[in-house]
């Protein structure tokens, strides 16, 4: 499986450089198509590089079939903040948090695992129109912890922290100058799998897939 979302990363990072390669200018160019573009080359945003603020929530779940045989599909929240909404290559920086149902042989019927976590990704839009698609690639920190749980004697750690990899791509859609809908799809690759089974070669990987859909404000 973990080679799989490397080949994913690896297929993203040489359509991003072969992209790169190919525009001479950081830059985007305006067109008629762009929220932001004037005839008389008039823009009331206040950064040439753009700079937005977004919240929203989703669904995510974990890859791995040992894993999602212990915890249910999930909800997820987030909050982000972005650098470079008008260039080809941005960052951004969010703070990540999820919840699921968790059954393991030990744990109360009323566990959830939370997560709660902070990733930056270098982001890279792909056109700058109406309706933009992006790609990204990042780093990430997760703190898992068990809640509702009186008492553990499961193969459950009750906290574990993890580092992942963020890798996906998205779809911004302008619906004004300012407020932007944006929707993306997240594989994050753990680094880490000791929280179920004690980390021992067979235990469940923590890879995810996550769907989430957000609001934001462009500046």
């Amino acid at each position: 499986m973990f080679g799989s979302i490397r080949s994913v990363i690896i297929v993203c990072c040489c359509a991003l450089a072969a992209l790169t390669a190919s525009v001479p200018g950081a830059a985007l160019a305006d067109d008629p198509f762009d929220p932001h573009y004037r005839e008389n080359d008039h823009r009331t945003l206040n950064s040439e590089l753009g700079f937005a603020l977004e919240a929203g929530g989703g669904v995510y779940g974990f890859i791995d079939p040992a894993m999602r045989d212990v915890a249910d599909v999930g909800g997820l929240w987030n909050a982000r903040a972005i650098l470079g909404t008008r260039t080809i290559v941005g960052v951004e920086v969010a703070y990540v948090g999820t919840a699921s149902g968790i059954q393991a042989l030990g744990l109360d019927d009323s566990a959830v695992l939370v997560a709660q976590g902070a990733e930056g990704a270098f982001r890279f839009n792909l056109m700058h129109r109406r309706i933009e698609p992006y790609v990204f690639l990042g780093v990430g920190f997760k703190h898992y912890q068990l809640m509702n749980v009186s008492n553990n004697t499961s193969s459950v750690e009750n906290s574990e922290d993890v580092v992942e990899l963020p890798v996906g791509g998205g779809l911004d859609y302008h619906l004004t100058e300012h407020l932007n809908l944006t929707g993306r799809l997240t594989v994050r690759a753990a680094l880490d799998h000791e929280l179920v089974g004690g980390g021992g070669r067979d235990a469940p990987q923590l890879h995810t897939l996550a769907g989430d859909v957000r609001l934001g404000w462009m500046f």
